[in-house]
């Protein structure tokens, strides 16, 4: 039965009738806001964890990949460049 404003002041009512206005208030403060059946199981967690973790092993090596792209790139520039000025200096 999903819990709805009126429930959860009719709860509270007896609840304060109960054990008093201070116990109600903790009581009702550790009610989820929107029923039990929104919360997060420890599988939901950990499925959400891997694809995190895949999808930023997968950002990583593309960002590593174009790192070492522009890496040979410059080596081979440079290398080009001082053969170049080896040559004008023979």
């Amino acid at each position: 039965m999903p819990t709805n404003d009126s429930a959860r002041r009719e709860l509270y009512t007896a609840l304060e009738a109960t054990m008093g206005s201070n116990a109600a208030d903790i009581m009702m403060d550790h009610l989820p806001p929107h029923g039990w059946g929104n919360l997060a199981t420890r599988d939901d967690l950990d499925h959400g964890l891997e694809l995190l973790a895949e999808k930023l092993r997968h950002e990583f090596s593309q960002a590593m990949n174009r790192q070492t792209w522009r890496l040979v790139m410059a080596m081979l520039a440079s290398q080009g460049i001082a053969s170049a000025v080896i040559g004008l200096l023979a």
